[in-house]
């Protein structure tokens, strides 16, 4: 899992997917192709039963394959400008968009309440927060965090930001 600074005020975060859908698709065929000759090698020796087994667990694998391959296109960009500080989170398009006032913004990192859990870096303003960086390590939520307080700064006294050239 990374996070991504692509310009000063613009944060992206998404899991680290190393399976394109192209490898997918041969990992696929490297179990299906050797599955069909079995099973229908035993299905001509009698145990017909074997088939529908067969099935059902290629379609099951080919499932868990895409739900993988699904989840490795989320994404969330958090933007921070002079005023506002958003944060986008969806896959392909954008499915929850919220806008902050950076001026009464601040970035928490919660620790967890039981110790093997990860902790939480929540975004918010007056009430209201937003959980970001989920798919992080510890590590790298813990950068996060450190990175965002620089950029939003503390309650009521947001640093002014550098204009990039």
């Amino acid at each position: 899992m990374t996070f991504t600074v692509t310009r000063e005020r613009v944060v992206s975060i998404s899991p680290n997917c190393s399976l394109s859908p192209r490898q997918a698709r041969i990992f696929m065929a490297s179990l299906v192709i050797p599955t069909i000759v079995i099973s229908t090698a035993l299905a001509l020796a009698g145990f017909w039963l074997v088939l529908p087994f067969a099935g059902l667990e290629m379609l099951a694998i080919a499932w868990a394959l895409r739900i993988s391959l699904r989840r490795g296109r989320y994404q969330e960009v958090v933007r921070v400008s002079d005023r506002h500080l958003v944060v986008e989170k969806g896959q392909q398009k954008v499915l929850e968009r919220v806008e902050f006032p950076r001026y009464w913004s601040a970035v928490k990192l919660i620790p967890a309440s039981i110790a093997t859990y990860p902790s939480r870096l929540v975004v918010g303003c007056r009430g209201d927060s937003l959980e970001i960086g989920a798919c992080l390590t510890e590590s790298e939520r813990r950068g996060l965090c450190e990175h965002l307080r620089q950029l939003v700064g503390p309650v009521e006294a947001s640093p002014r930001l550098a204009i990039p050239r």
